[in-house]
C-alpha cells in the first residue's frame, strides 16, 4: 500500500455564459499537475470535496465502513413526497457500462491527476479527465444515443469488499485506500425533470453542477444528501448503505440542484451559482432549470460487504456519496428538454 499522499488543488474561478472560452483557457493552464503540487485551497469550503487541501491520512489506515453504516431498508420510514410542478421529463440514454474510469475531477480539481483520490465511472462524454475544458468536451465524442448530448456524467464507483480488485496498487484504488472489486451498475437512468417547478428554462451550455459532498464526514455533514435506497422502496431515502430484501437491488438516487442564478456556469465554490429549490420554489434572483436526476442500481454482495469509493479520511461513509455533471448538450437539444418538461411530455432520446 502507498504511504500518505498530498494533493494539490486548483480552485476554479467563477465564469459566466459569455466567457466560457476564457474559463477553458484558465482550466487548461493547470494541466499536468500531480498529487503534491501547489495547493491554492478553497476558502469557501463549499465544493463537493473532490480535492484535498493538504496531506491525506495514510491510505493504509483506510477502514471499511462500520457495521453502523448499514440499515435494513424495511426499517426506514417513508420520507419522500411526490413532486408537484410540470410533469414532463426527458431521458437521455448514455449507456450503463462506464466508457472510462479515472480518479480525476476537472470541476473541483482542474489539472490535478488523481485529484479525487477515488475512482469515477463516466458515461456520456468520452474524453473526461483532469485536463478537460469546455472546449475539449465540446470537441469530443459521446456514448449517448443522441449525439447532441456530449455532457459529462460521473460518480464514484461502488466496490464489492469480498473480492480483490485489479487496481490494488493504483491511484484511485488501493494506493488511495479504496479496496475491493468495482461493481458495474445494473442500470443507469439520466432523467431531466421539473424539480417541482411549474416551468423551467434552458440550462446554458457548460453549466457545471455538483451533487452531494465527498468530504461530508470531515466537513461535518455540509452539503451531504440522502441518496441510498432499494428498488421498490423509492419512497424512502437514507444516508446509510441499505440492506435490501430478496429480489431488491441497491439504488442510488441523485437529484441535482436546479435553481440557477441566470448568469454563471460555475462559481468559486462550485455551488453558489446553482442551488436547491425549496418546495419547488427558487430563491429570489434564481430561475428553475431542468433538474438532472441520476438513478443507479446495483447487485451487491450479501451482507455489509460493499462501499462507495472515497478519500481515506472519509472512512467510506455512505453520506459521502456524490455526483458531478457538466452540460454539453447542443442548444437545440436543450430546447427539446425544456419543451418536454414544460408540456408534460415523456421523452426518451428524442431528436429532430
Amino acid at each position: 500500500m502507498a504511504a500518505g499522499v498530498v494533493v494539490g488543488m486548483g480552485a476554479a474561478s467563477a465564469k459566466t455564459t459569455n466567457d466560457a472560452n476564457s474559463s477553458s483557457q484558465s482550466s487548461a493552464s493547470a494541466t499536468a499537475n500531480k498529487k503534491g503540487g501547489n495547493n491554492n485551497g478553497d476558502s469557501n469550503g463549499g465544493n463537493n470535496g473532490d480535492n484535498n487541501n493538504g496531506k491525506a491520512e495514510d491510505p493504509a489506515k483506510a477502514q471499511p465502513p462500520s457495521p453502523n453504516d448499514f440499515v435494513d431498508i424495511t426499517k426506514v420510514k417513508p420520507n419522500q413526497k411526490k413532486q408537484n410542478g410540470a410533469g414532463g421529463s426527458f431521458v437521455t440514454d448514455c449507456g450503463v457500462k462506464a466508457n472510462h474510469q479515472n480518479s480525476d475531477n476537472f470541476i473541483a480539481a482542474p489539472g490535478v491527476l488523481d485529484g479525487a483520490q477515488h475512482t469515477h465511472d463516466y458515461v456520456g462524454n468520452d474524453s473526461t479527465d483532469a485536463n478537460s475544458t469546455d472546449d475539449s468536451l465540446a470537441a469530443a465524442g459521446t456514448t449517448c444515443k443522441n449525439q447532441q448530448d456530449k455532457s459529462a456524467y460521473f460518480w464514484p464507483v461502488i466496490r464489492d469488499l469480498t473480492k480483490q480488485g485489479n487496481d490494488v496498487n493504483q491511484d484511485g484504488g488501493g494506493a488511495d485506500g479504496n479496496f475491493g472489486q468495482i461493481l458495474e451498475p445494473d442500470s443507469v437512468q439520466l432523467k431531466f425533470a421539473s424539480g417541482g417547478a411549474d416551468q423551467v428554462t434552458a440550462m446554458p451550455q457548460f453549466l457545471r453542477i455538483l451533487f452531494g459532498n465527498a468530504k461530508a464526514v470531515t466537513q461535518n455533514g455540509k452539503n451531504a444528501k440522502d441518496t441510498w435506497t432499494c428498488t421498490g422502496f423509492e419512497d424512502r431515502l437514507t444516508n446509510k448503505y441499505p440492506l435490501c430484501p430478496q429480489g431488491s437491488k441497491v439504488e442510488r438516487i441523485h437529484a441535482f440542484p436546479n435553481c440557477w442564478d441566470g448568469k454563471n456556469t460555475d462559481s468559486a465554490d462550485h455551488r453558489s451559482h446553482i442551488v436547491d429549490a425549496q418546495n419547488g420554489q427558487c430563491p429570489k434572483g434564481f430561475k428553475a432549470v431542468p433538474q438532472l436526476q441520476v438513478t443507479l442500481t446495483y447487485t451487491v454482495p450479501q451482507g455489509k460487504n460493499f462501499a462507495v469509493d472515497g478519500f481515506p479520511e472519509e472512512l467510506h461513509k455512505p453520506q459521502t456519496d456524490h455526483d458531478d455533471f457538466e452540460n454539453v448538450m447542443s442548444n437545440n437539444l436543450m430546447k427539446q428538454v425544456v419543451d418536454c418538461i414544460n408540456n408534460n411530455k415523456q421523452c426518451v432520446n428524442q431528436e429532430q
